[in-house]
């Protein structure tokens, strides 16, 4: 089986522009993601989905650049730019991650995509309720429900949001909820990149824990940042803006993004 982990990146973000390729240790965020799922035992390619628009063509160059398979669509359309993503590909299963998650676990992913296969479903998210830090957070569902969405899915959230058709109609769809167990059950924490404190926040984890050739360890982490709370809660307020931002009911205030949101 074709499992595709797509990586939606962008450089338009509006709180915190071009913080994709920005630079986290020598190195684009961007290609502390893609080196993070290059450890995944369970995903088996990596294709970055950018749009065609001029401002994001250092995207494009940089993913030639790091030898990954970059797919360009539409700007507001996310929702067809990952169909076109995973048909340039051929995959069978896909892996939604955002570029301004250079903390993802490539344990925890290959946990949630063995939870999907084994519950048989069309798509897994953590439907229930939080059980990753933000950041960490990933959903997994088949080409196929994603070609149904694409079809049925015509209001604007469905087509920006990618997999908002899919959750919302669970009498289409078989669906599975996710919840992460262990000492990375963290939803207190807050490690993904949408502003300029979040950024700092990354950082400063990595000048603390990263060597190249190897990839920051999230137990480690998780740690330090219990040891010094004046990390831990640096960025809290750009947490509660983001919680007060999407006041929503039920499922889909989980789900407009799997972390801040990255076109």
């Amino acid at each position: 089986m074709n499992i595709t982990a797509i990586v939606q990146a962008r450089m338009g973000s509006q709180r915190l522009p071009k913080k994709t390729l920005m630079e986290v240790c020598g190195k684009p965020m961007l290609g502390h993601v893609v080196e993070r799922l290059r450890r995944s035992n369970a995903v088996t390619g990596i294709v970055v989905a950018t749009s065609s628009n001029q401002s994001d063509l250092p995207i494009v160059q940089y993913a030639r650049q790091d030898r990954v398979t970059c797919f360009a669509g539409s700007e507001d359309d996310v929702l067809s730019r990952f169909v076109g993503a995973a048909k340039s590909v051929q995959t069978d299963l896909i892996v939604r991650i955002t570029g301004d998650c250079p903390l993802i676990d490539p344990n925890v992913l290959d946990e949630m995509i063995a939870y999907h296969l084994a519950e048989g479903v069309e798509y897994t998210g953590n439907l229930a309720r939080r059980s990753l830090p933000r950041g960490l957070d990933a959903e997994v569902f088949s080409v196929d429900a994603l070609s149904r969405a694409d079809r049925m899915g015509l209001e604007h959230h469905h087509r920006e949001h990618v997999t908002p058709f899919i959750y919302e109609h669970p009498e289409l769809f078989t669906i599975a909820s996710f919840e992460l167990t262990g000492a990375l059950r963290r939803p207190d924490l807050r490690l993904c990149v949408d502003t300029q404190e979040d950024m700092e926040l990354i950082q400063r984890i990595y000048q603390e824990f990263y060597r190249p050739g190897n990839i920051v360890d999230m137990h480690a982490v998780t740690a330090w940042l219990d040891a010094n709370p004046e990390w831990k809660y640096f960025n809290q307020a750009a947490e509660l803006e983001h919680l007060k931002r999407n006041q929503m009911d039920g499922v889909r205030q989980v789900f407009l993004e799997p972390a801040a949101v990255q076109g």
